[in-house]
């Protein structure tokens, strides 16, 4: 949305050299990543609640 963050996004895949697309799945991968590992453990954390009631 801002100008100044795509400017600087490309300023920075013209430093590296990176000329393939895949600039929005290198930025939101970490994200993803992080939301998939707060997910995964919300569910072991509400599974092991759960393993305790039925125990």
């Amino acid at each position: 949305m801002s100008t100044k963050q795509d400017r600087q996004e490309e300023a920075r895949d013209i430093k590296t050299g990176d000329d393939q697309p895949s600039n929005m799945s290198e930025v939101y991968l970490p994200f993803i990543g992080f939301f998939v590992v707060m997910a995964v453990g919300l569910g072991l954390v509400i599974g092991g609640f759960n393993a305790l009631e039925y125990l």
